[in-house]
């Protein structure tokens, strides 16, 4: 099932790696190199952490040393209009659409493209979990200030019916085991937001409502292994389109249209 406007703000091709314990850090710089030479859109973050050593004598508890080590831990590069992002780290590799999001194809064709170029310019060894995370945001109108959840959505908290109460606020996480896709997990964080002026003609009220889907698969596998492409398309993505598609209400599918 597909959408004219999905609610989709951003979506998230995320791998952990393994390398060897002599890898130099800096061979990241090649990689966000070739990526700001290649694609101009992009700009380049480094990021770096402080690595602070303390030692301490036994025997001459006078004699206290320390030092500061600033060591790179990878770099965050961005496109000009902010709806592209890769963060090529030592131990990690994502690749982040934000809104607009196109179709799924347009999505995994480029985020595997600068996986296969991380993976060569860098010389990771192993992968060790694969994921997929869509964050969807679907504005509710709100003009009786007050939201009816199972109109929109199928999971969601309840509150006694002994209390007389509504809900005003919260924030829920769920975690799933697929019995379809072993052995793939899901996290699934669910909030509403504030209150939010929009509309035509800017003088309809809506809440924000936030699904957030991660799955994920912990695996041992070669870095040009071809089952790492099969649990991405096969396998995570089926599955996150399950949890999605038998959440939401056709109330809901009805403002993607």
């Amino acid at each position: 099932m597909t959408f004219s406007k999905p609610p989709i703000v951003e979506a998230i091709f995320h791998l952990v790696v393994e390398r060897d314990s002599d890898f130099e850090r800096e061979v990241l710089n090649e990689y966000a190199k070739y990526i700001t030479q290649t694609f101009p859109i992009f700009n380049q973050e480094e990021k770096r952490f402080l690595k602070n050593e303390i030692t301490v004598k036994l025997d001459d508890l006078d004699n206290i040393t320390s030092s500061v080590t600033n060591i790179l831990e990878g770099y965050k590069l961005s496109s000009n209009d902010r709806a592209k992002v890769i963060q090529a780290n030592t131990s990690s590799f994502s690749f982040s659409k934000l809104h607009p999001y196109e179709t799924w194809d347009i999505f995994y064709e480029e985020a595997n493209k600068f996986w296969e170029k991380y993976v060569e310019t860098t010389s990771a060894t192993r992968v060790k979990r694969l994921s997929l995370r869509y964050l969807n945001r679907i504005m509710i109108p709100f003009e009786k200030k007050v939201i009816q959840l199972h109109d929109y959505i199928k999971v969601f908290p309840e509150v006694s019916d002994d209390l007389s109460m509504i809900i005003s606020g919260y924030f829920m996480q769920i975690s799933l085991a697929s019995m379809t896709y072993q052995p793939s997990q899901a996290i699934v964080n669910q909030t509403v937001g504030s209150e939010e002026v929009g509309g035509t003609n800017g003088d309809s009220t809506f809440i924000p409502l936030i699904f957030d889907v991660e799955v994920f698969q912990d695996v041992d596998l070669d870095v040009r292994d071809s089952s790492i492409n099969s649990i991405f398309v096969d396998n995570l993505r089926p599955f996150k389109n399950d949890i999605f598609f038998n959440s939401i209400t056709e109330k809901s599918q009805e403002f993607f249209q």
